[in-house]
């Protein structure tokens, strides 16, 4: 195998988010994908990611790399546990994972010309802490010495959904270290059952570690026209802060190709770190519950949930009384707007679901009742022939755009905090038991000027209710380019 010169730099974290996780539905969907919610603690699994490895030494602050429509959520979430990512790379539209590792490769050579890359999926959990630390250990010391490393997880059982890894020959970067022999696609029963038993063979975990300069020559050796693009790509992307949105034009003609596919099968220097680490990729609802705590019938539940005669039952609450009886094997699941119920071994076919509610254009395959913008939330709490009623929470110094409306009058009422209100040409400060009408076509704006959260109620009234009946004149987030749709609007 070919060895690089050996690096001591420091591991640069490269965070994949975003997936869309459809699985998961309803808690998961395209404007809130899995690794924003939080499913195995009260923080999400994006949080959970960039705080486990955060308490690794010699790492770096995370590079993230998501969908440019995930910006302001990214970076709220990264406010909220006090993380400032050493980058954000904002993909204009999705090409797999192979680009997007050679963007984030790109960037970290201009950090560090010898950064060590550690890519994780951020919608996987980890618990088992001295076990990532020996596995990550392994893995860096033949990163650094040039080779291209896959962590395979030693599975537990057979299992369909997954990858797997054949492994070769020990090599002496620790006791979990082998040589890679084979990738393999996702298998038949019996096809799993004869790897496990072999003990041969590792679950593919999607994770990796390698140098940023190992895995361009890589790249550019395979697949050159790919890292020509990427090159092109980042060298003429839009920058703001910390953040940056390669060009959509050339980055848009990349090869939609996964890692494994453009690289780790083709090179001659993969190897393979084997452990266990308490993973799962939590892929489906069953794995969900598999994360908590169980009864002695083997339920399991979050929120207010009470079960009565049920055995083997996950129940998924959010705020409201989840009671259920008589029930096993079954999951349940209350996202507020909607609710699941299935039977556990037909978990997979949730997808088959929301392929449905996109067909018929429902607002449920897209949007929770509470929608994430740049500036706060919306919540829709009624919703009628010609009106509708939302609960806006404004964040602290945040303000919306100056807008209006062809279809829709708007009155607002403060409930708290200190609102700056502006229609037409008048602008006055309103705070709680206060309320002002918008009348249709009326240019208006929302500003909170205080350190606190500024919440109010909207009632809208009109003949036209969607949310792409938005006209901006002013906004401080750069959605003057691009009007929204009516799924994907923002207020």
């Amino acid at each position: 195998m070919a060895r690089q010169i050996q690096t001591t730099a420091p591991i640069q974290p490269v965070i994949l988010c975003g997936g869309s996780g459809t699985r998961l539905w309803p808690v998961s969907r395209q404007a809130l994908p899995k690794q924003f919610a939080p499913l195995a603690s009260k923080q999400s699994l994006l949080q959970d990611t960039v705080s486990w490895v955060r308490d690794e030494t010699l790492i770096e602050d995370p590079m993230l790399i998501s969908n440019e429509r995930f910006q302001f959520l990214i970076t709220e979430q990264m406010e909220e546990i006090g993380v400032e990512p050493s980058a954000l790379i904002l993909e204009p539209m999705a090409r797999n994972t192979a680009p997007a590792i050679a963007l984030a490769a790109l960037k970290a050579s201009e950090i560090h010309p010898d950064a060590c890359l550690l890519v994780l999926p951020s919608d996987h959990v980890l618990t088992n802490k001295d076990a990532f630390t020996s596995a990550l250990n392994q893995g860096l010391a033949a990163a650094r010495d040039g080779f291209l490393v896959t962590f395979g997880i030693a599975p537990t059982h057979p299992e369909t959904g997954y990858g797997y890894i054949r492994k070769g020959a020990h090599i002496p970067y620790g006791s979990d270290c082998t040589t890679v022999h084979q990738f393999v696609e996702k298998p038949d029963i019996e096809t799993a059952t004869r790897y496990v038993e072999s003990g041969d063979f590792a679950w593919n975990s999607g994770m990796f570690m390698f140098t940023a300069r190992r895995y361009l020559a890589e790249l550019e050796r395979h697949h050159p026209m790919l890292i020509g693009l990427c090159n092109t790509a980042m060298a003429t992307a839009k920058n703001q802060g910390n953040a940056w949105t390669p060009n959509a034009e050339t980055f848009s003609q990349c090869q939609d190709i996964s890692i494994d596919y453009a690289v780790m099968e083709k090179t001659n220097d993969a190897v393979c770190v084997t452990s266990y680490f308490g993973w799962s990729d939590v892929g489906s609802w069953p794995a969900v519950g598999a994360l908590k705590e169980v009864d002695e019938n083997g339920n399991a539940s979050i929120g207010d949930v009470i079960m009565e005669s049920c055995a083997n039952t996950y129940v998924h609450g959010n705020g409201r009384l989840v009671a259920t009886v008589g029930l096993e094997d079954v999951l349940v699941v209350d996202s507020g707007d909607a609710v699941l119920v299935a039977a556990k071994g037909q978990a997979q076919e949730v997808k088959a679901i929301v392929d449905r509610l996109k067909v018929q254009k429902r607002e449920e395959a897209v949007l929770h009742p509470k929608v994430h913008r740049p500036w706060g939330t919306y919540e829709g709490i009624h919703l009628g022939g010609s009106h509708q009623v939302k609960h806006i929470v404004v964040k602290p110094g945040a303000k919306l755009s100056s807008q209006y409306h062809h279809h829709r009058a708007e009155h607002w009422i403060i409930v708290s905090g200190t609102a700056e209100v502006t229609v037409g040409e008048e602008t006055k400060t309103m705070t709680e038991n206060e309320s002002v009408y918008i009348p249709v076509e009326a240019i208006h704006r929302l500003h909170n000027p205080s350190d606190e959260p500024l919440h109010l109620i909207e009632v809208q009234y009109g003949s036209y209710l969607g949310e792409d009946d938005i006209v901006r004149l002013d906004d401080d987030y750069g959605r003057i380019e691009t009007q929204p749709q009516s799924l994907e609007a923002a207020e």
